[in-house]
């Protein structure tokens, strides 16, 4: 009687548990897309920032430049 009892609660809970799956499944994948979507602002945000500091990078070497060449003479 008590196996029986066992085997009954298990069943139940299994068929619980899958009832709520496509629940489940729906929230994970909505999380998922924000979680993507966050880190595909991120990445062109630090693509962004990359492309700035190159360019200032390079216009402060031009404003090095003529002070280099007074060096070297």
């Amino acid at each position: 009687m008590v196996r029986a009892k066992n085997a009954r609660d298990s069943v139940i809970d299994k068929l619980k548990y899958d009832g709520g799956y496509q629940e489940r499944l729906e929230t994970q994948k909505k999380e998922n897309e924000v979680i993507h979507k966050g880190m595909l602002e991120y990445k062109s945000d630090m693509h962004a920032r990359q492309t700035e500091f190159r360019e200032q990078a390079a216009i402060n070497k031009q404003k090095r430049n003529p002070f280099n060449a007074k060096i070297n003479e």
